[in-house]
């Protein structure tokens, strides 16, 4: 990370009003669960084999609520589930930020992991792609989630089983809330240093002193055009000798057989 990069991660992280309706569904039962697969990797394009995956768990355990993110207006795919509540959208931080939440099945994407840390939800991720994987792992070291490979979804008992660890262990829920409490008790928060830098380069502008010296170096040195010539030429160097020799080689032996 550079000098001039300050990380503010979760400044924009609040628990919005949260609408009526959710309230009497957050209400059915003990135990409640969020899944969303983000905004890039809809559920509604994921495998049949996945989609049913999640359907056969959703009705194995009709004492939980789950609160399914499927982008398919009107879609009648768990109409027959009373325990499962399909919707276009969900206000996400409104979902983290309350107590009748249980967990969160989401892709590990950073905006949701971020949210999740400062929520204090313990979650069950499932990486798709790009850096998925390494949020995924990072959340699960502080001991708050349970990390599945996407292939996983092809097997229902892995994910019953992953629920039943979130709901039955509760050093989950603990590390969850022990990992927001820290980021919510820091000494400098994500809002003060935004605006103690924003107020800084208001005053100083420019920090050329600050650049990476990356940004100083000369076409060749950029592209690495000298150290591509010299490997060529070490290459050729090479190349050339190993032809002599052969060539010598080869003159020895034909003059050898001649004689």
């Amino acid at each position: 990370m550079l000098h001039k990069t300050v990380p503010v991660g979760g400044v924009a992280v609040s628990v919005d009003p949260k609408k009526n309706e959710w309230h009497s569904i957050l209400n059915e039962r003990n135990t409640t669960v969020y899944v969303s697969f983000g905004s890039v990797a809809k559920s509604i394009y994921m495998p049949d084999v996945y989609r049913n995956t999640l359907l056969e768990v959703f009705e194995s355990m009709p004492n939980t609520t789950f609160i399914w993110k499927y982008e398919e207006e009107g879609s009648t795919l768990a109409s027959h589930l009373k325990n499962v509540h399909l919707s276009t959208w969900v206000p996400q931080n409104a979902l983290l930020g309350d107590p009748r939440l249980t967990t969160f099945i989401t892709h590990g994407g950073l905006g949701s992991v971020t949210e999740l840390a400062h929520m204090g939800k313990p979650a069950i991720l499932v990486p798709i792609f790009a850096d998925q994987t390494r949020n995924a792992h990072m959340l699960s070291k502080h001991g708050g989630g349970i990390v599945l490979n996407k292939n996983d979804l092809e097997s229902p008992q892995k994910l019953r089983d992953a629920l039943n660890s979130i709901f039955s262990d509760a050093s989950y829920s603990l590390s969850a809330k022990r990992l927001s409490e820290m980021l919510l008790n820091q000494p400098i928060t994500a809002k003060q240093l935004l605006v103690q830098h924003a107020e800084f380069a208001a005053r100083f502008g420019r920090l050329p002193n600050l650049d990476p010296y990356g940004r100083q170096l000369s076409f060749i040195e950029y592209f690495l055009i000298d150290i591509v010539l010299v490997a060529v030429n070490i290459v050729a160097v090479v190349g050339f000798v190993a032809v002599k020799v052969f060539r010598k080689c080869f003159s020895v032996t034909v003059k050898s057989k001649k004689e």
